[in-house]
């Protein structure tokens, strides 16, 4: 099976003109995003054939989570940004 790596398109280009490439991804034509000059992601057509895409919806909503007690440590996030800031790190 041969593969279409798509045209290359740095990430900035992407966003930029995000409808456009839609588009043309949308006629089938891959695209190869590019951090600076290296490729991290593709975005492809979805397969016509595949079928009806179905989402799922969650299970509990975000206030059912209860958030994990805080962590025991005698460390001042402020000073220790403070700290950093100051030795010019």
């Amino acid at each position: 099976m041969v593969m279409n790596k798509g045209t290359p398109v740095k990430i900035a280009e992407f966003k930029s003109h995000l409808s456009q490439y839609i588009k043309s991804v949308r006629k089938g034509h891959p695209i190869t995003l590019l951090d600076r000059e290296t490729p991290v992601a593709r975005v492809l057509p979805y397969p016509a054939n595949h079928g009806k895409l179905i989402i799922r919806k969650p299970g509990r909503s975000a206030k059912e989570v209860s958030l994990p007690p805080p962590l025991k440590k005698g460390i001042n996030s402020l000073t220790v940004l403070m700290e950093e800031r100051q030795s010019g790190r």
